[in-house]
């Protein structure tokens, strides 16, 4: 009996450590490696644990600090587009068909790289934990824009912390850098830059093994589906395997799997499924919506936060969408980030949610048999409950295009840091006029309730109201009754309060100045 229990004991282990592993091909500071990397590891352990490469720090481990900020290249259709991660929250396996490029890659023998000497003779530095990362961020500055202006220094190094040297130092070694630089090509080493060409052909397809797990992953396999069939005919495999996450930009379940330990067993990457990219105009029309609205924005659920940034039609259309993107997390986590994953994370805090959600957008959800639309006021449900059951994902989101050009849209975030921080409260607001009346409003509150939420008396308080100064601190009174916020960290109930009625009163202020400004 002991001998028979042993021998199954021994079955059932050999069951449970076990996993797949990746096998990608990519480019690291100029060479070409092919390895296997389990599902579950980060860029960064990559790099420390089994590369043996120490310069990439490793310090908060959630995309605050910056410190383990990389570079990478990749091809992009037909094009080379080079940008920073944190590599604390970039899946290791989505390096495949990539140019991965850390500080070790930068100094040519004995002479160091541009960026670094700037830094060196600027003293900006001096523990020198941080330096790598300030190396990295100011490097992909610098591929990204020649001659950066001080907006685009600033945000690119938000996401960086250093708490022992100051940042006017390291300011000044970027305007070193920026005066200095000729060509944005002399920022590129020959042995990083011959990459370029070999980005452009096709990489070789990924590969899994399956192998013994002595270092105990709980995260035992991961799909990376090239269609949305391939992705529907894998869930409906999976479903009887255990528990499965899907992960589009990875930059809040990663945080959950690198600081509380939560994992899922099977990981669906949905980041090369190109039904889930671009942002364009449709007429499609929803039966929720009503017929104050002919043209939609349509965003798709792989686009990430940087997208969102640089498109000419975002930009033209929800000026307020790119005022709060600037507010959200830093350049390296816009990078990798999509407002689907915003939406889907479902935090009381989401900047992008609650944006939308004043934007009137809807979600389109979608799975292997469906496909349904949801407002986004009512896609949540409470605190991390949302509509989303566990075989579907969001397909796109869509914000209407209104058809009167009287519109005013804001947004106001409070939080300690001007960047990179979660908010004590956020709002929005979208304001519908006419001449001398407000026609309808749609307020949206985060930080004060169990999710993004309407503030439904303000809007039924201003609607058909006249425009004037003399009801505003009364709407203010009306938003702080329809809330009960928590107490926490960020913030105490009375401090939130005071912000939410703060907020409208502001909001309408601007709505005041503006219309009297046209």
């Amino acid at each position: 009996m002991f001998t028979h229990f042993t021998i199954l004991a021994g079955i059932m282990k050999e069951k449970v450590n076990t996993l797949k592993l990746v096998q990608i091909s990519i480019w690291l500071n100029g060479k070409q490696l092919s390895i296997s990397v389990p599902p579950g590891m980060t860029t960064l352990e990559l790099l420390n644990d089994k590369l043996n490469l120490s310069g990439t720090k490793s310090s908060c481990n959630e995309g605050d600090c910056g410190a383990c900020t990389v570079v990478l290249a990749q091809n992009t259709d037909g094009k080379i587009v080079y940008k920073t991660v944190n590599s604390c929250l970039y899946p290791a396996f989505r390096l495949h068909g990539k140019h991965l490029i850390t500080v070790e890659g930068l100094a040519v023998k004995d002479k160091l790289h541009p960026v670094q000497e700037a830094l060196l003779d600027a003293h900006g530095t001096q523990c020198g934990f941080c330096t790598p990362g300030f190396v990295m961020s100011i490097l992909g500055l610098f591929l990204l824009k020649s001659n950066p202006d001080k907006e685009d220094v600033l945000s690119a190094l938000e996401g960086n912390l250093c708490r022992c040297t100051g940042y006017d130092s390291i300011l000044k070694a970027v305007n070193l850098v920026k005066k200095s630089l000729k060509n944005t090509t002399d920022l590129l080493p020959a042995q990083l830059k011959k990459v370029e060409a070999l980005l452009l052909d096709s990489p070789t397809p990924i590969c899994f093994t399956e192998a013994d797990n002595p270092e105990g992953w709980e995260t035992k396999d991961c799909y990376i589906p090239r269609t949305l069939s391939e992705l529907w005919d894998n869930v409906q495999t999976c479903k009887q395997k255990g528990n499965f996450k899907f992960l589009a930009g990875g930059t809040d379940l990663i945080v959950l799997a690198n600081i509380q330990h939560i994992h899922s067993s099977h990981i669906f990457d949905l980041s090369n499924l190109k039904e889930l990219q671009g942002i364009y105009l449709s007429n499609e029309r929803s039966h929720s919506q009503t017929n104050s609205f002919n043209k939609f924005l349509v965003i798709g659920g792989n686009v990430t936060m940087t997208e969102l940034l640089n498109d000419k039609l975002v930009k033209r259309h929800f000026p307020v969408l790119i005022q709060a993107l600037k507010q959200m997390a830093s350049m390296q986590i816009r990078n990798s980030a999509t407002m689907a994953g915003n939406i889907a994370n479902a935090s009381p805090v989401a900047d992008g949610a609650t944006t939308l959600m004043a934007l009137e957008a809807e979600v389109i959800i979608i799975s292997h048999t469906y496909e349904r639309r949801v407002k986004l006021s009512d896609f949540y449900h409470g605190y991390k409950q949302t509509e989303l059951k566990s075989d579907e994902i969001i397909r796109a989101i869509t914000i209407p295009l209104p058809r009167a050009d009287k519109v005013f849209t804001n947004f106001i975030k409070s939080a300690k840091r001007k960047a990179v921080d979660i908010s004590g409260v956020v709002s929005a607001i979208k304001i519908g006029y006419n001449k001398d009346t407000i026609i309808r409003a749609v307020i949206s509150y985060g930080g004060v309730a169990p999710y993004p939420a309407l503030a439904h008396k303000t809007m039924t308080f201003l609607r058909d109201k006249k425009i004037d100064a003399k009801w505003i601190e009364y709407a203010g009174e009306t938003a702080m009754s329809e809330f009960t916020p928590i107490s926490d960290v960020r913030g105490q109930e009375a401090y939130r309060n005071l912000l939410i009625k703060n907020h409208i009163i502001k909001h309408l202020q601007m709505f005041l100045e503006y219309v009297d400004s046209i």
